[in-house]
């Protein structure tokens, strides 16, 4: 459980709740102040490839001790932004080892 105690990654995390109508539909945008969280960045799953051989996705999990929001979140790691998947995943079984996670997708990729 050292990545929880010792977390070998920081990612800053926006939450984005805000949403706006123009022209186009609903426009989600950036609500409140971004937060800076650590945890172990790693990559979760790559899905198969298509016929011409192209990567289709990718994902990569997010794990922490607490999660600050909720599902509709942008993170930048390392220079790249990143959308949640879903929900986060919450484990509470045991003080020791409770922790959260969440999964992420790379904002302006194929896939």
């Amino acid at each position: 459980m050292s990545l929880l105690y010792n977390p070998p990654h920081e990612v800053t995390a926006q939450p984005y709740a805000r949403n706006t109508q123009d022209t186009y539909g609903t426009t989600w945008g950036p609500e409140g102040d971004p937060v800076q969280v650590r945890g172990a960045f790693q990559i979760q799953t790559v899905a198969e490839q298509d016929e011409q051989g192209r990567q289709v996705e990718e994902l990569f999990l997010f794990i922490c001790r607490r999660w600050p929001f909720g599902p509709h979140t942008r993170v930048t790691f390392e220079g790249t932004e990143y959308e949640q998947v879903g929900a986060p995943r919450r484990y509470r079984m045991s003080p020791r080892t409770a922790h959260d996670d969440v999964v992420l997708r790379a904002v302006g990729t194929d896939g």
